[in-house]
């Protein structure tokens, strides 16, 4: 159940060790391990996705909210993180 370690000499990559391959040490996985990566994978997804849809809606919502036609500036001062007075 070793972990395969990977050589590189002179621009060519080998495998050593029982389980040969590069990604045989996958196949030694638990299913939990499978179940936590799988977790932590759909995490990292919806966190991307959420990140993405935040950037799409900043514009066009704060648009709305400031009225007329705010510039970058503008939106950047309304969405910065620290919430002291202006």
């Amino acid at each position: 159940m070793g972990v395969p370690k990977i050589i590189a000499r002179e621009g060519t990559v080998r495998t050593t060790g029982a389980t040969g391959g590069q990604l045989a040490f996958v196949r030694s996985f638990t299913g939990y391990q499978w179940l936590v990566f799988f977790v932590v994978w759909a995490g990292w997804s919806l966190d991307a996705t959420d990140f993405g849809l935040f950037s799409l809606v900043l514009r066009p919502a704060l648009t709305e909210l400031l009225g007329g036609k705010p510039t970058i500036a503008d939106i950047g001062r309304e969405t910065r993180a620290d919430p002291s007075p202006r």
